[in-house]
């Protein structure tokens, strides 16, 4: 690690703790990316996720920051395993739906 980058990224914290903390004071929230994919989600699709992940319903509306660290890995391995599968049956075609055995 170099020294010299330590004190600009405590100043780079600091301003961007600044700028959220403006924002709350406005009623609104800065979300990171993950937090904002995940709002965007359909219900149905948090849902699932969750169930694979083995958490409960509460997660389905729950932000990402308000999991614990144990929650949010269960979450992510959840994601790449349903990510990996449904790799598999990407290139399905529906009209060819009869063959799905």
């Amino acid at each position: 690690m170099r020294y010299e980058n330590v004190a600009p990224l405590a100043v780079a914290d600091h301003h961007l703790s600044g700028i959220r903390t403006k924002f709350k004071e406005h009623g609104m929230e800065v979300q990171g990316k993950y937090q904002t994919i995940w709002s965007h989600l359909r219900k149905v699709e948090r849902e699932s996720l969750c169930k694979v992940a083995g958490l409960k319903m509460k997660h389905v509306n729950m932000s990402i920051k308000d999991m614990d660290n144990r929650e949010k890995r269960k979450l992510l391995k959840a994601i790449k395993n349903m990510n990996r599968v449904a790799s598999l049956f990407i290139h399905l075609d529906l009209e060819r739906i009869e063959g799905f055995n």
